[in-house]
C-alpha cells in the first residue's frame, strides 16, 4: 500500500514540476518586454572563488555550502554602507580586521558614501575585495528616525518569496528499489522555499523549508510537508536606557560564534586560502539560521546587550543564549553511538535515526573593547538526554567524546595596532586523568600575530595547539580537520600587493598529530604549501594557484607510515565587461563575460600514482539597464583523471542559493546552460540544464545513488517574488 502511495506521489509531483518548468519557459519567452535588470544576477561567487577555491580533501569543502548560503542571503539583502555597523561587516568572511576598520573610518570621516566607487579611495582594500563588496553593500539614505513598530514594518518592510529546486532526468538505484529493500521513501525532486520580511536592519522574520532528493513530502515521516524547516525572528539596535541597548535578539533557529571558535562556533570556519586574506578573523555573535543544513544550529533564544562607548574608549557587551533541539543519532537502547549531521532522511534506515535524541545548551559571553585592546570570556554547557557512547574499538576513536554533559570555557584576547595585530583564544574542558591534561582540564589554544609594515603587505604567524583529550562538541575553528583535538601546528602566510593590478600570496602549514587518525596507526605529520598570483586590470583577471599537500598515512601493511602527496595547479583567465572601473554616471548597456579554466592534479603514495586534468570554457551575455532582461550563460568542460584520488573541483554558475561546485573524476565532458530573467520589476525566474557524460563507465555513482547510465542530466529552476 505504501509503495503504491509513493508511486502516486512521484507521478503526481512529476506533473506539477513539468507544469512549473513549462510555465517558467513561457515566462522567459515573454521576457522581451521586461525593462529593468536585476544586477544581483551578477555572480559574486565567481569573484569569491578567486580568493577561496575549494581543493580536494580540504576541511573547508565540508562547510563551504554553509558559507555560500550565508553570503547568498546577504547578497539578496545587502547592507546600507551609510548605516553599516562593525557587526554587519564582520559577517563578510573575506574582510580582515584592517579592512573593517578602514571602511568604518572612511564612512565616519566623510559622513557616508555617495557611490560605491568611493571604495577605491580605501587603500587597504584589494581590487577583488572592492568588487566583492558591490554585491553585499548599497548606498542608501541614512536613517530618518523611523522607529521599530508594527505599522512601520507593514508599511516599509520588504517581502521576499523564493521557490527553487532540482529535477533529475534519470533514476537512481534508490528510486527503483522498494522501501523494504532500502530504497528511497520519497520522490526524486529536491526543492526548497524561503520567505523573509525585512525592515531596515532592525527587524527580520523568516521561514524556509527544504527537501533533499528521495525524502518524503506531506507523507510518511514528513506529514508536515518539508523534511527540514528553519524559522527565526531577529530584532536589532533597540535602545534600552541612555547607556544600554539591545544590539541583537534572535528567537527561533540561530547560529552563534565567539572568540576564535574554540568554545562555541556553529557558523562556518573557512580554510587556509581565506586565512591569508582575512587574517583568521571569524564572525562573532548571533545570526539567524538561514541555511538548509539540518545540523550546526541552535533552537531557542539569544540576545546581546551593549553599553555605549565611554569617553575613555571602553565599551562592553554581554551575550546569553539557550537552546533545546532534536538531533539525529544512531541509537542503541538508551544510548547513542554517533551524532548524525548529514541531514538525509531518504531510506528507512536514515528515518530511524531522525530525532532520536535531544540536546540542551546554555551559554554566554562577555566582551569588552578598550581603545586598541579587546578581551572576552565564553562558557557553554551541552546536555544530551541519552548517553553518547561511541564505538572505540579502533585506535583513532579512542578519544571520541562520550557522556551526557559537556562543558567548555575560554578566554579570548587581542590587540590591534597600526602595524601589529595580535589575537588568540585559550579554552578548557574537563578531561579526567588524561595524560595531556592540566589539573584535570584539557587545553586548546590558538594565537596569531600579523605584521603590516606598509599598505599592501602583511605577514601572519599562527600557532594552534589542541590537546588529544580536548572535547568541544559546539566548537569549530581554524584546524586541519573539523575536530578540535590532537593537533600541534604552525601556520605562516604572506600577502603582497605588488601593484594596483598584481597580488601575490603564500602560506605554509606544518602540523603534528600525536595519536592515531583515520587510516593512520601512529603519530604523524602534515605539511602544506600554497602559492597564488592574481592580476586584475579593468575587465580582465588572471589567476595562477599552486598547492602541495603532504601527509603521512599507513602503508599497505599498516605497520609503517608513508607520505601521500597531493599537488594541484590551477590557471584561470576571465573577462567581465561589468567589472571594469567605470565612471559613476556611466551606463553600460551590455554585460559580456568569458572564462577559461585549466587545472591539473597529481596524487602520489608510495608506488600508487594518478593524474588528472580539466579544461573548461564558459561565457555569458547580460543585457543591462532598460534592455531585454534575459541573461544567458553557457559552459563546456573536459576532464580526465586516473581515479578518485586525483579528482578536481570546479565552479559553475547556478541558482541563487546553490553552492556551484562540482567534483569530477574519470573521463568525460560537462555542459551547462543557464538562463535568468526579470519577468517584471518584482518577479524573476531562472532555469538551468546541466549534463555530464562519462566515457569510461556505464554506471555513475555508488550505493543507492547509482545510475545505470554513462550520462546524467539535471534541471534546476527557481522563481522569486519581491514586493
Amino acid at each position: 500500500m505504501l509503495c503504491h502511495y509513493r508511486l502516486f506521489l512521484m507521478h503526481y509531483s512529476s506533473h506539477i514540476v513539468r507544469s512549473l518548468l513549462v510555465a517558467i519557459i513561457i515566462m522567459f519567452a515573454q521576457a522581451a518586454n521586461a525593462q529593468s535588470f536585476d544586477e544581483g544576477y551578477s555572480d559574486w561567487r565567481q569573484l569569491y572563488e578567486r580568493i577561496n577555491a575549494v581543493e580536494n580533501e580540504d576541511a573547508e569543502a565540508e562547510n563551504i555550502e554553509d558559507a555560500w548560503e550565508h553570503l547568498a542571503h546577504i547578497a539578496e539583502h545587502p547592507f546600507n554602507i551609510n548605516t553599516i555597523t562593525q557587526e554587519q561587516l564582520e559577517q563578510l568572511p573575506f574582510l580582515s580586521a584592517d579592512d573593517i576598520n578602514a571602511i568604518g573610518y572612511y564612512v565616519y570621516r566623510y559622513n557616508g558614501m555617495l557611490t560605491l566607487q568611493e571604495l577605491q579611495a580605501i587603500p587597504e582594500l584589494s581590487a577583488e575585495k572592492r568588487q566583492l563588496l558591490r554585491y553585499f553593500l548599497y548606498c542608501g539614505d541614512k536613517e530618518k528616525g523611523q522607529g521599530l513598530s508594527l505599522g512601520n514594518i507593514l508599511k516599509y518592510g520588504k517581502h521576499d518569496l523564493y521557490y527553487g529546486g532540482r529535477v533529475p532526468t534519470y533514476e537512481r538505484r534508490g528510486d527503483v528499489l522498494s522501501i523494504e529493500k532500502g530504497g528511497y521513501r520519497g520522490f526524486p525532486l529536491k526543492h526548497q522555499f524561503r520567505y523573509s520580511l525585512t525592515y531596515s536592519d532592525k527587524f527580520r522574520i523568516g521561514l524556509l523549508g527544504a527537501n533533499d532528493s528521495g525524502e518524503e513530502f506531506f507523507a510518511g515521516s514528513n506529514p508536515q510537508g518539508f523534511d527540514f524547516y528553519s524559522f527565526y525572528v531577529q530584532v536589532k539596535s533597540q535602545r534600552l536606557t541612555d547607556k544600554l541597548s539591545l544590539s541583537n535578539l534572535v528567537v527561533g533557529r540561530y547560529r552563534a560564534a565567539f572568540g576564535l571558535g574554540l568554545v562555541v562556533n556553529n557558523n562556518f570556519s573557512l580554510g587556509k586560502s581565506t586565512m591569508v586574506t582575512s587574517g583568521g578573523r571569524i564572525s562573532t555573535g548571533f545570526r539567524p539560521h538561514t541555511g538548509t543544513t539540518d545540523a550546526n544550529y541552535f533552537q531557542g533564544a539569544a540576545a546581546t546587550v551593549s553599553s555605549s562607548k565611554s569617553q575613555n574608549g571602553f565599551q562592553g557587551k554581554a551575550s546569553v543564549f539557550a537552546s533545546y533541539r532534536d538531533i539525529n543519532a544512531t541509537r542503541s537502547g538508551d544510548t547513542i553511538s554517533t551524532i548524525i549531521t548529514s541531514g538525509y532522511h531518504r531510506t528507512q534506515n536514515e528515518v530511524q535515526k531522525k530525532n532520536t535524541a535531544t540536546m540542551a545548551t546554555v551559554g554566554g559571553n562577555y566582551q569588552f573593547d578598550y581603545k586598541r585592546f579587546t578581551a572576552g570570556v565564553t562558557a557553554a554547557w551541552f546536555h544530551l538526554n541519552r548517553t553518547l557512547m561511541p564505538d572505540k574499538r579502533q585506535a583513532f576513536r579512542a578519544r571520541y567524546p562520550e557522556g551526557r554533559d559537556f562543558f567548555n570555557a575560554g578566554v579570548n584576547y587581542g590587540y590591534q595596532g597600526k602595524k601589529l595585530t595580535f589575537k588568540g583564544e585559550t579554552a578548557f574542558a574537563p578531561s579526567g586523568q588524561a595524560s595531556d591534561s592540566l589539573i584535570g582540564m584539557s587545553v586548546a589554544t590558538i594565537n596569531s600575530l600579523t605584521y603590516r609594515p606598509r599598505y599592501g603587505f602583511s605577514a601572519t604567524l599562527l600557532h594552534r595547539y589542541f590537546s588529544s583529550s580536548y572535547t568541544a562538541i559546539g566548537g569549530w575553528s581554524f584546524a586541519e580537520s573539523s575536530n578540535l583535538q590532537d593537533e600541534n601546528a604552525l601556520f605562516a602566510s604572506i600577502l603582497w600587493r605588488a601593484s594596483n593590478v598584481l597580488t601575490f600570496s603564500y602560506y605554509t602549514d606544518f602540523a603534528y598529530f600525536s595519536r592515531p587518525k583515520y587510516l593512520v596507526n601512529f603519530p604523524s605529520h602534515m605539511v602544506e604549501n600554497g602559492l597564488q598570483a592574481s592580476w586584475h586590470k579593468k575587465e580582465w583577471t588572471a589567476t595562477l594557484r599552486a598547492r602541495l599537500k603532504n601527509r603521512e598515512y599507513n602503508d599497505s601493511t599498516k605497520t609503517a607510515l608513508v607520505w601521500r602527496n597531493n599537488m594541484s595547479l590551477r590557471f584561470q583567465c576571465e573577462y567581465d565587461a561589468n567589472d571594469g572601473n567605470r565612471k559613476p554616471n556611466e551606463i553600460r548597456m551590455l554585460g559580456l563575460r568569458a572564462k577559461l579554466l585549466m587545472q591539473y592534479s597529481h596524487y602520489d603514495k608510495a608506488d600508487a600514482k594518478s593524474n588528472g586534468v580539466l579544461a573548461m570554457i564558459s561565457g555569458g551575455l547580460q543585457p543591462l539597464r532598460k534592455q531585454k532582461s534575459l541573461s544567458i550563460d553557457i559552459s563546456a568542460g573536459y576532464f580526465n583523471t586516473d581515479d578518485y584520488y586525483s579528482a578536481i573541483y570546479a565552479y559553475e554558475r547556478g541558482m541563487t542559493y546553490s553552492m556551484g561546485y562540482s567534483q569530477f573524476y574519470g573521463e568525460g565532458i560537462r555542459l551547462s546552460l543557464l538562463m535568468r530573467s526579470n519577468l517584471t520589476k518584482q518577479l524573476s525566474a531562472a532555469l538551468k540544464l546541466g549534463t555530464t557524460k562519462y566515457f569510461d563507465r556505464n554506471t555513475i555513482g555508488t550505493g543507492m545513488d547509482e545510475v545505470q547510465s554513462s550520462s546524467k542530466t539535471d534541471i534546476d529552476f527557481q522563481i522569486r517574488w519581491r514586493f
